[in-house]
């Protein structure tokens, strides 16, 4: 009796050590589904990474591809059944077969194909060749693309692209100082004397580059020269105009700073006049006054001496 005890107690034993707890159990099933959607977010990871590269021809056949895969991924490559439909913990499946998808079909190869997208691996495939681009070739010449100042052809221009005046890159070169030139709005006020209103777009184009002075100011607004004196010609009735206007601003201004002046001195003698006026007052002068009858002789210096009548001054003198 006590061997057929200790025979059975090994086998008991055994029994109670492959028993799983509920909760070992409720562990174990959730560590496989944790599992398994980890395995499927690599899968799709790994068919939108491959998708992104297909060229654009094929990219129209993705979209619907990766709709299907999103509502059926156990159709991935690799991808078992899921959890509770008789999944093993090895990813196989159990007695019962997971019926196949109606788009995809066996291949023989070891991998299902689907059948409106047979082509999508080949373009997988060819996504990274390198992709030869063929530039347009130039357009024949026309009569917009001479320039007006040597008449010689030009495919682009900075002139054209920024003011829209056909010159060619080599007059603007040869005509940066004269006409082609480039000038602030400070100098087209002072020089042709143009408003702001001519100068806010509407009229004249220009172009802004940063302040030389510092990055942090207002940008500079810089404008074609010939296009300002345009525009200056226009207002002043030629070049001519623009020169009698310019000796007539001159001229009022001359005149201004003298009126000024004037008005200066005249204040400044105002203000002289004024502090004279403040000063205290100047005692007059003493004259002395002699009566002839105060004259008296003095024999010790042999002369005459005659005292003022409102002081004590004397003076000596000499009858003749």
């Amino acid at each position: 009796m006590a061997a057929t005890d200790a025979s059975s107690s090994p086998s008991s034993g055994a029994a109670s050590q492959t028993t799983l707890t509920e909760q070992q159990q409720k562990r174990m099933q959730t560590s496989r589904q944790q599992a398994l959607s980890r395995k499927r977010r690599r899968q799709e990871a790994a068919f939108t990474t491959a998708a992104s590269s297909v060229p654009a021809a094929s990219s129209n056949l993705v979209p619907s591809l990766s709709a299907r895969i999103a509502l059926d991924p156990s159709a991935l490559p690799g991808a078992g059944p899921a959890a509770g439909d008789g999944a093993r913990p090895n990813g196989r499946a159990g007695s019962a077969k997971t019926a196949k998808p109606s788009w995809l079909h066996d291949t023989g190869a070891g991998f299902m194909l689907d059948e409106e997208q047979e082509d999508w691996e080949a373009s997988v495939a060819n996504a990274h060749r390198p992709r030869v681009v063929y530039e347009p070739g130039p357009e024949e010449y026309d009569q917009d693309t001479f320039c007006k100042q040597c008449s010689k052809p030009y495919l682009g221009s900075f002139l054209d692209k920024n003011f829209g005046v056909k010159v060619c890159d080599a007059c603007r070169a040869a005509g940066r100082d004269t006409i082609w030139g480039m000038i602030t709005k400070t100098e087209a006020k002072e020089e042709y004397l143009l408003r702001d209103e001519d100068l806010d777009g509407t009229k004249l184009r220009f172009i802004e580059r940063k302040n030389p002075q510092n990055e942090r100011w207002a940008r500079v607004k810089l404008y074609l020269r010939s296009e300002v004196e345009r525009v200056s010609y226009e207002r002043y009735g030629g070049e001519q105009g623009l020169e009698d206007e310019i000796d007539r601003r001159i001229t009022e201004s001359r005149k201004r700073k003298q009126k000024k002046k004037v008005k200066e001195i005249a204040k400044l003698r105002r203000d002289t006049f004024k502090s004279v006026l403040r000063q205290k007052p100047v005692a007059k002068a003493h004259m002395h006054t002699f009566n002839p009858d105060d004259e008296r002789y003095v024999e010790e210096t042999d002369s005459w001496v005659k005292k003022c009548s409102t002081c004590d001054f004397e003076v000596s003198f000499e009858k003749m």
